[in-house]
């Protein structure tokens, strides 16, 4: 008899409750799922299989190569470690995130080059009383000014690393169905042209 993957089972486990907070976190927090959302959502995973994403998601930890369940040899489905899903800045308060992590985008020879700092959150509710897009900018402002004195110091902006915030609204109504938006920041030329360094 095949033996069941790790995310086949964990999907049994939660059964009609796979939405549910403690229950999404193990699922999204999967190397193959969020492999399938990197590919989907950030443009530099695109020619990419979910397999050959999975060796980029926090390939640097090495406790992270220890499989699910004993005797099994696959590495690609295991959980991720993840970063420190809390946050605190003095005078600024604490957040929270569902699964913070780190991968890296193939550079020449895919070899990974590129650090990013991803985010992903659950939202059960399509509907709250905010707008999504605005929680989802102060997260990614959050994980920029974080990296001060971790990944830059003084002035040395250039070696800020990319971040990511992706959010999976579920229970979207009937009209809107299954669909992906982006808000990103991008330079607009408004009189002339500025040309970038």
């Amino acid at each position: 008899m095949k033996r069941k993957t790790w995310i086949s089972r964990e999907l049994d486990t939660a059964g009609i409750k796979a939405q549910y907070d403690e229950h999404v976190k193990r699922i999204l927090g999967s190397r193959q799922v969020l492999a399938r959302i990197l590919k989907g959502t950030i443009e530099g995973y695109h020619s990419y299989s979910p397999e050959e994403i999975t060796l980029w998601i926090e390939p640097d930890i090495e406790i992270a190569n220890v499989p699910l369940c004993p005797g099994e040899e696959k590495m690609d489905d295991r959980l991720i470690n993840g970063e420190n899903t809390e946050s605190k800045v003095p005078g600024e308060g604490t957040i929270t995130y569902d699964i913070r992590f780190r991968a890296f985008l193939p550079g020449k020879n895919r070899k990974a080059e590129i650090k990013l700092l991803i985010n992903v959150e659950a939202q059960k509710k399509f509907y709250v009383k905010y707008r999504i897009v605005t929680r989802g900018i102060f997260y990614g402002a959050r994980m920029l000014s974080e990296q001060l004195d971790r990944e830059f110091s003084n002035s040395e902006y250039d070696k800020l690393k990319k971040v990511y915030s992706i959010f999976i609204c579920m229970n979207a109504p009937m009209h809107i169905g299954n669909a992906m938006a982006e808000y990103r920041i991008t330079k607009e030329d408004i009189i002339g042209n500025i040309p970038e360094p």
